[in-house]
């Protein structure tokens, strides 16, 4: 007898062989003990997972000399002609090379006569959705009102692909992927039952390849054993799987992130000098990347393609010292740079390129870190103003002159933040003609408008010592008399968005009124008709705003 692969060899030959599809085989099962048995089935899923086979057994179960069970016999020569594909009842046909409307014809014109030595005459179309339209349109009739004893089971791995009144007349099974575990399972009772000594992180390897199909994991498998004979190492699978040398990846991904471009590109060399595929150990050092990312974001690793990586604890220390954007950039960049290199016809360029812009890319500072230093500017900057608003402006004599001999007038404090009203304030408020608006509980609210509007404002408020409508105006009163104070209070932008403020909050359209405490008692209205007093002498280049630039940029004066 000729060799069978392993593949045909351990095709499942009953619902109980069949590995990971419980929901789909014992829905089977009942239904066939129930006697309710659809006329057609669909089954999808990817690829190896037991589409035909499923679809197999069941016709042994619908045609076997034992009667219909939920399990066939096997024993039966019914039950073995379906499992060697001869039987005349159960017609298999490949919808990839049997497409046309013609053979469509033809397959209904077969199923209207009686079943030959069975019960059901079964119909298997595998990869249904090659057929064409007009084939569709000729199977549509059949399926929904098929003769008597005809059994249809369509398989496709692509669904969506199938007419919606093809879906509708049909049991849909959507077959799942195997997991892992399942799939080395399966493949050390293969071992065992051949002979075979496979080293387990081999089979695991091997089950991790297969990504989820239980064939290509028996084909890999069959490979192997070619390869290294009864007993095949760990190395010997990553010969055959063509899986580059662990210790390599780990290098890779050290000088990554040690950030050393020359040696990374004289490891890219001494990789393509010795005939490994580039392009997969870029996808390692995916894998690698992605370890690094899950065990950032859950702080515990997930199953890798390499059994012996036990996630983070099998990368460098230093990975300690990524940020999350850093990491999703290293995995954006690898991930284009693999699909670049499918393409291209210098995938070493391509791989250079890539890792010598990741390492480049690690010292140029983050969009976070900028952000952040602007923010930092901002608020020094705000406070910088602050302490200018602070700093009243030195009294000059008549003359303009420092008066020899005579101490300095000590500075006025800033007024206090929490304004507390005294009953002195309220009897001065209600003696000039009117309530102080700083009690009224509206202030709170167009504090709070000026400072969304524009914060740098929220620190001139402080300053205001009395306020009162006084007809159409809104008498304010200012503490001190500041040039600097004076003239931010004065700009046409700030008036317009102080008396903005005051609509919203206190709903009625006045127009500010300043009034500066000078020295000897007096008052000083600015805004209004009479003329206005004259402002003081502008800050020296040399006081509180330059140093207050100075600190705030890091600079230094480098001419007067």
């Amino acid at each position: 007898m000729s060799y069978l692969v392993f593949a045909r060899k351990w095709r499942p030959q009953s619902f109980a062989e069949v590995v990971g599809q419980r929901h789909v085989t014992q829905t089977l099962m009942n239904a066939l003990a129930g006697d309710r048995i659809a006329h057609a089935y669909l089954f999808a899923g990817p690829r190896g997972i037991g589409k035909t086979s499923t679809a197999r057994i069941l016709a042994k179960a619908l045609n076997c000399e034992q009667g219909v069970s939920r399990e066939p016999c096997n024993s039966c020569s019914s039950c073995q002609d379906i499992g060697q594909g001869r039987h005349l009842d159960v017609i298999e046909v490949d919808g990839a090379s049997n497409r046309g409307i013609d053979e469509v014809r033809e397959l209904r014109d077969n199923v209207r006569f009686a079943p030959y030595r069975g019960r059901y005459k079964v119909i298997v179309i595998d990869e249904v959705h090659m057929l064409t339209e007009q084939a569709f349109n000729a199977l549509l009739k059949t399926l929904e009102e098929p003769p008597s004893r005809v059994v249809f089971i369509l398989a496709t791995t692509e669904p969506h692909k199938v007419p919606l009144t093809i879906l509708s007349r049909c049991q849909r099974f959507m077959f799942r992927r195997i997991s892992t575990a399942e799939i080395k399972e399966r493949l050390s009772l293969m071992a065992r039952e051949e002979g075979i000594e496979v080293d387990p992180c081999g089979l695991q390897l091997i089950a991790e390849s297969a990504e989820g199909s239980l064939r290509d994991a028996q084909s890999l498998l069959d490979q192997v054993v070619s390869f290294s004979g009864p007993r095949a190492s760990l190395e010997d699978v990553r010969t055959v799987l063509g899986l580059g040398d662990r210790e390599q990846v780990h290098r890779g991904m050290e000088l990554l992130l040690d950030g050393n471009a020359g040696d990374l590109l004289r490891l890219v060399e001494e990789l393509y000098g010795a005939g490994q595929d580039l392009r997969l150990y870029c996808q390692n050092l995916v894998e690698r990347c992605r370890e690094l990312m899950v065990d950032r974001i859950s702080g515990s690793s997930f199953p890798s393609l390499d059994p012996l990586s036990t996630g983070s604890d099998a990368l460098p220390g230093k990975a300690e010292s990524l940020t999350y954007p850093e990491l999703d950039r290293m995995f954006q960049i690898l991930m284009q740079t693999e699909m670049e290199m499918r393409r291209s016809p210098y995938p070493r360029f391509v791989l250079e390129m890539a890792l010598l812009r990741i390492v480049e890319g690690r010292r140029l500072t983050s969009l976070e870190e900028l952000w952040r230093r602007l923010r930092q500017m901002e608020e020094r900057l705000v406070a910088g103003r602050e302490r200018e608003w602070a700093r009243p402006a030195a009294s000059p004599t008549s003359s303009g002159a420092e008066v020899v001999g005579q101490e300095p007038s000590t500075p006025s404090p800033a007024p206090n933040r929490e304004r507390v009203p005294t009953r002195a304030m309220k009897e001065e408020a209600e003696g000039e003609g009117g309530p102080n608006w700083l009690q009224d509980p509206r202030w709170v609210d167009f504090k709070r408008l000026i400072r969304r509007e524009k914060v740098s404002l929220a620190p001139l408020l402080e300053y205001f010592s009395w306020v009162s409508p006084r007809g159409k105006n809104l008498l304010v009163r200012i503490q001190g008399s500041n040039s600097y104070l004076l003239e931010a209070l004065e700009d046409r932008n700030v008036r317009r968005i102080l008396e903005g403020g005051i609509r919203v909050a206190f709903g009625e359209e006045l127009r500010i009124q300043y009034e500066f405490d000078a020295q000897g008692g007096e008052r000083v209205a600015i805004g209004t008709e009479p003329e206005p007093a004259k402002p003081s002498s502008p800050p020296s280049p040399k006081g509180s705003l330059l140093e207050a630039a100075l600190e705030v940029f890091e600079g230094r004066v480098v001419s007067e």
